[in-house]
């Protein structure tokens, strides 16, 4: 059958393979471990000299070729998994990204968030622990010269920077998701990482500002005493995945998000994009072809 005359080649390589790793031996004093070992460090001095040539013409340092190689391994599953379901399905892997301050995994791309590049955020539990953990829509964000909404809509030669998943939460390209915050915290396009009691740690991007007469010395919202507000894509999508009940008000009842906020640090390390400075400024005019004045 076509299976057997299979099996018969694959045991005439093995067979020849076994022949060369004998001759390569013959004159070794080995245990079959050791030839292993031999052949395996053979196999990484190879790749790492295809490595080094490959980096020659790059002024990088170590990590950064890891880096390269990591993202073309993270296309190359990406793209098996679109051509596997059909096609891209959007579904957030955050269960699967470590939160750590010594390690973000981020959209397409891994990189580190040393300690240095985290700056702590005075916490103000006297006004709020921030457990409840409010929403609004994007809609309602509609000023059009305003860096909110030119933010939320910027794309760039790689497509847009805020996304939203099949949840309905709006994310940027490297993970962090989109939510109001107060003064106390920063400006429009600043990333933090809110660490909860239940060592659960939240990566946010400001996209939106709580206005100061609406919050607590620009902390939490004076009346239902909440700190982070999910900025969410659309009520239809939200229903449809696994955060509908949040629509009753409150995201906290959900593991990943619940429980008071015991630590904040502004990331300071740069994103993997760049956001053009009259995106963040204000506009005096706007036309329908997202020119800005």
């Amino acid at each position: 059958t076509k299976q057997e005359q299979i099996s018969v080649i694959n045991k005439k390589q093995r067979n020849m393979q076994q022949k060369r790793e004998m001759e390569y031996f013959k004159d070794h004093q080995t245990t079959k471990q050791e030839q292993i070992s031999v052949i395996n460090k053979k196999q990484r001095n190879m790749q790492q000299k295809r490595e080094m040539e490959y980096f020659k013409d790059h002024q990088t340092t170590k990590q950064e070729p890891i880096s390269v190689i990591n993202k073309k391994q993270r296309n190359m599953q990406q793209k098996r998994e679109t051509e596997y379901f059909g096609k891209d399905t959007g579904i957030s892997r955050a269960g699967e990204r470590d939160y750590s301050s010594s390690s973000v995994d981020t959209r397409g791309l891994r990189y580190s968030v040393q300690p240095e590049n985290l700056r702590e955020i005075e916490t103000l539990p006297h006004i709020s622990t921030g457990e409840k953990k409010t929403y609004m829509f994007m809609g309602a964000i509609s000023l059009k010269t305003a860096p909110q909404y030119k933010f939320l809509r910027y794309s760039d030669a790689y497509g847009k920077i805020i996304t939203k998943d099949s949840n309905g939460l709006l994310k940027d390209r490297d993970g962090y998701i989109a939510v109001a915050l107060g003064s106390h915290f920063g400006q429009i396009g600043d990333r933090f990482i809110f660490e909860l009691e239940n060592g659960q740690q939240v990566k946010a991007i400001q996209v939106e500002y709580k206005n100061d007469i609406h919050t607590d010395s620009g902390y939490a919202q004076k009346w239902d005493k909440s700190v982070i507000e999910f900025v969410l894509s659309d009520k239809e999508t939200v229903e449809q995945g696994k955060y509908k009940a949040g629509l009753s008000g409150n995201f906290n009842q959900f593991d990943e998000f619940k429980g008071e906020i015991t630590n904040v640090w502004k990331v300071e390390g740069s994103p993997s994009y760049k956001i053009p400075a009259k995106v963040l400024d204000w506009a005096t005019k706007y036309d329908e072809n997202n020119n800005y004045e």
